[in-house]
């Protein structure tokens, strides 16, 4: 019924709200009516019922398929369409309600800052923020302006905004990336089509997000072909696509696994004649080396170079081999060892960027079914209740023997990404999965390779800035910088786990608080936002 609710166990309260009604097309069409199931997960469930008495199911749709009755198989689109518009309509009013306009002249007080470039902490120092910009960095009460807003900042640490470098966004991820910190993030790999609706929507403050900056994905056509970005059926049409995202300013491309190996060399000097970096994973029947050797300027994901000690030139990585060979084998890769030192040693010399993605797979080899997903256990009792129940469930449900050799070989990867950074190698930080709460255990996780937290926190921000080509005004607190900030109640320098504190997150001319927007989607929040406390003649208006 339109408007009942219902408390399922775990304490959700599960509601149903009728969003329109459609006629469909013919002239015995029957009426169907659209509606949102709230409370079960952090985006609603979307149903078509018959508007009617009987109110039965009609048709449940998504992208790429369809439930419906026999003889209305062609509904499909216009029912998507008008759902994806409730979608959207659904996530600009989250954005409408969780806003806070920073009008004038903002005054973060007496708080502790986190200085990326040299990963120290600094202050208490009051900081200024003015049409979207941080406008100054001062002692505090050094400056006598009067502010239209005022944050207090004691006992809080105020850090640039996170990034997120490897993400495949949509728009329903915008809030969670906001709530988590994530102010900016890389995708990487998209329909470009959509992603360019997506940063144009979020640019034009239509949407609750983070900045994006978008690589260009180039895949070859085989049975494995990734559906995204730029398909190529050969190397002409493969570089054709390279001055494509050249041309529209792009400055990475991002290659996949049915790229054929000898297509890499000449495609990594094109787009680097074009000024653009080259990263991706490493094409089946290559190993990571040979894709470095061959102009890769970065790696994604830890299995891709796990593989490069024992993958054979025969073996398929684009099947689930590049995952269950690697947790069969990686458990015998010695960090320490001379073939994993010289590998560490090329990337070093290059500068070859690497993105771990350690959390995306930290359940796929030391998870059991019926165990909770590590990744996500330290947030678990937030969650929507349907999203709690899904942790229970293992991705690859691996035999005890596999799991015992899965889990050795992930602290293998751990111990390899600490000794790639001990040996100065550059790395990024990207999860590949859920956002916001992923990044968070990503951080953590470099913690647990033996990095310090300082420098987790430089690798989330200054490194990120650098390596997205934004370090100009992105990644740092300093005079001019753009004012994308997270205030944490408490000091991530010491206790990474502290960044699930953020308080607030403010992104440029507005302030958002994570407790406001994870409501919203159904979370319980962490900790309460941080009050803005409004000048009398301040007009606070979007």
């Amino acid at each position: 019924q339109p408007g009942a609710q219902a408390r399922v166990p775990g304490g959700a309260v599960l509601r149903a709200e009728r969003l329109g009604a459609f006629q469909l097309p013919g002239r015995d069409g029957p009426v169907v009516a659209l509606h949102a199931l709230t409370g079960a997960e952090a985006e609603p469930w979307y149903v078509w019922l018959r508007d009617d008495e009987s109110r039965t199911l009609f048709a449940v749709v998504e992208r790429g398929w369809l439930v419906a009755p026999v003889g209305f198989e062609t509904v499909g689109p216009a029912l998507l369409a008008r759902q994806q518009q409730a979608q959207a309509e659904r996530l600009a009013a989250i954005r409408e309600r969780t806003a806070q306009p920073l009008p004038g002249l903002t005054l973060i007080a007496g708080v502790r800052w986190f200085d990326a470039r040299a990963a120290v902490m600094r202050g208490p120092s009051d900081i200024y923020l003015f049409d979207g910009r941080i406008s100054a960095v001062t002692p505090p009460g050094a400056v006598s302006a009067k502010p239209d807003q005022r944050i207090g900042g004691q006992g809080r640490t105020l850090l640039p905004g996170l990034w997120d470098m490897h993400v495949h966004i949509g728009a329903a991820d915008g809030p969670q990336q906001l709530a988590a910190g994530v102010t900016a993030v890389r995708d990487m790999g998209a329909q470009n089509e959509e992603l360019a609706r997506l940063m144009a929507r979020i640019a034009a403050g239509q949407l609750a997000g983070p900045h994006i900056v978008a690589a260009g994905l180039i895949e070859g056509r085989s049975r494995y072909s990734l559906n995204g970005g730029v398909v190529a059926e050969n190397l002409d049409a493969a570089l054709a696509a390279v001055d494509r995202y050249a041309a529209r300013g792009y400055r990475q491309i991002k290659l996949y696994n049915s790229v054929r190996p000898e297509w890499v060399r000449p495609l990594a000097a094109r787009a680097h004649a074009q000024g653009m970096k080259v990263a991706g994973h490493v094409p089946a029947f290559m190993r990571a080396e040979q894709a470095v050797r061959a102009g890769y300027d970065e790696l994604t994901h830890i299995n891709q170079l796990m593989l490069n000690f024992f993958v054979r030139p025969e073996q398929d990585t684009r099947t689930l081999l590049r995952f269950t060979l690697v947790g069969d084998e990686a458990r015998k890769v010695d960090a320490q060892g001379a073939a994993a030192q010289r590998f560490i040693a090329l990337l070093r010399e290059r500068g070859t960027v690497v993105d771990p993605t350690l959390a995306t797979f930290e359940a796929m080899f030391t998870q059991r079914d019926g165990e909770p997903n590590p990744a996500l256990l330290p947030v678990a009792e937030h969650l929507p209740v349907l999203w709690r129940r899904r942790l229970y469930a293992s991705e690859m449900s691996p035999t005890p023997e596999q799991l015992s050799r899965w889990r050795a070989s992930y602290a293998a990867m751990l111990r390899f990404v600490g000794a790639l950074h001990r040996a100065g190698v550059p790395l990024v930080a990207g999860t590949d999965g859920t956002p916001g709460f992923l990044l968070q255990r990503e951080l953590a996780l470099y913690v647990k390779a033996g990095i310090p937290a300082r420098e987790v926190l430089r690798i989330a921000t200054w490194n990120a800035a650098q390596v997205a080509g934004e370090s100009a005004l992105r990644g740092s607190i300093q005079r001019g910088y753009r004012a994308e900030l997270v205030l944490v109640d408490g000091d991530p320098t010491r206790d990474i786990d502290e960044l699930r504190k953020a308080s607030l997150v403010i992104q440029g001319r507005h302030a958002y608080a994570p407790a406001q927007l994870h409501e919203a989607l159904g979370i319980r929040p962490f900790v309460a936002g941080a009050a803005i406390e409004r000048a009398a003649s301040s007009a606070a208006t979007g």
